[in-house]
């Protein structure tokens, strides 16, 4: 429990053990479940999370929005903390993201990752490019201005959840959830800095830096296309 109101841990995983063995011993005592939804992975995900006394759920469906949406489903707390699994982010964050929810009467934090590693190699400045990108093209579609819409960690109270119809069931979830929270909830939505470090993960990344990056430029545009014509047009990208 977490000041007297049940705090629910959301980790989704593809191929994640070696993550995972570093992560959920270092989570706060406060949680009063951590669910870790196994989105089919080959390795031992599955085993690893059980034997440290996580709740695993199995969702074949891939995807890691449709990972989250059903590991959300699931939660049972009132508050709910929800983060990658390779190790990034830090864990500690949780309680203190969750008092300044508390004393600033906030619904949902974005944790605003501050890399320390981001001129240490090619990869990791592309990673911390391509997130600005993001942020400018977010301010241009949807009049919202992010420091770091791409941001893995949040922690929220359920209710922020309710009025939301996020579509989006792949890597794209990250920044839809984002702009329609930011967007119903206002002031009560805010980003908070995170010391983060890219190279930090364990296992290796699921992420592409050119095929998702091109791929969340388009999903911009075809939320702005769905907005004046009430449907889709054909995903040019797949992202997990």
């Amino acid at each position: 429990m977490w000041r007297g109101r049940r705090l629910s841990v959301v980790i989704p995983c593809y191929n994640e053990a070696e993550g995972l063995r570093a992560l959920l011993p270092s989570l706060p005592a406060s949680a009063d479940e951590i669910i870790v939804v196994d989105n089919g992975s080959t390795d031992d995900t599955a085993a690893v999370a059980a034997a440290a006394g996580a709740r695993v759920i199995s969702e074949t469906r891939r995807g890691y929005g449709r990972a989250y949406k059903t590991g959300f489903r699931a939660a049972t707390g009132e508050l709910i903390a929800a983060l990658d699994g390779d190790g990034t982010y830090h864990p500690f964050a949780i309680e203190y993201f969750l008092d300044i929810l508390t004393e600033d009467g906030l619904v949902f934090i974005s944790s605003r990752r501050v890399p320390a590693d981001a001129r240490r190699s090619i990869a990791n400045a592309a990673r911390y490019i391509g997130g600005l990108l993001f942020n400018w093209t977010a301010l241009i579609t949807d009049a919202l201005y992010f420091r770091d819409i791409l941001s893995g960690m949040w922690v929220f109270e359920r209710e922020a959840l309710e009025p939301l119809n996020v579509v989006a069931d792949d890597f794209y979830f990250s920044q839809e959830i984002k702009l329609e929270v930011f967007r119903r909830w206002g002031p009560r939505a805010k980003e908070i800095p995170l010391h983060f470090r890219f190279g930090a993960r364990h296992g290796s990344s699921k992420v592409n830096v050119w095929r998702n990056g091109m791929g969340g430029l388009w999903y911009f545009a075809a939320r702005r296309f769905r907005k004046i014509t009430g449907s889709w047009p054909r995903a040019p990208f797949a992202a997990w």
